[in-house]
C-alpha cells in the first residue's frame, strides 16, 4: 500500500507524490493485529489501538516488564506505553492497561 508520510492518506499504485502535502509516497506493509483486528505498518512492534504486541511484526524491539525485568512484555498499557508482562496486564474493552487502576478507568 502507498501512504503518504505526512497526512497518512492511502493511494493506489501508480501515484507518486501526495496531491495534498506533494511528498513522495512510501510503500507500507501492513499486519493486523490478532487481538482488535486494525491494520497496523509492520514495522511497529506494538498495536496502536489495543496494546497487544503484533505477532507478525518486523520490529526488532524486545521488551521485557518494566515491574518484572528478565519476563518478556505481552502489551503495553494502552494510556502510558509501559511494556507489561501477562502477570501484570489488564485487560479490558480489547485493551491492555498496566496495573494502574485510572488507567483502566
Amino acid at each position: 500500500m502507498l501512504l503518504c508520510p505526512g497526512c497518512r492518506s492511502e493511494y493506489e499504485a501508480g501515484t507518486q507524490f501526495c496531491p495534498d502535502c506533494n511528498l513522495e509516497l512510501i510503500d507500507v506493509d501492513l499486519i493486523t493485529c490478532q487481538n482488535c483486528g486494525e491494520s497496523i505498518e509492520s514495522l511497529y512492534k506494538y498495536c496502536h489501538h489495543c496494546g497487544l504486541i503484533l505477532r507478525d511484526s518486523k520490529s526488532e524491539i524486545d521488551d521485557e516488564c518494566e515491574n518484572h525485568p528478565g519476563r518478556t512484555a505481552v502489551g503495553i498499557c494502552s494510556v502510558c506505553g509501559k511494556p507489561v508482562c501477562e502477570e501484570c496486564a489488564r485487560h479490558s474493552q480489547n485493551r491492555i492497561f498496566c496495573e494502574k487502576d485510572e488507567h483502566l478507568k
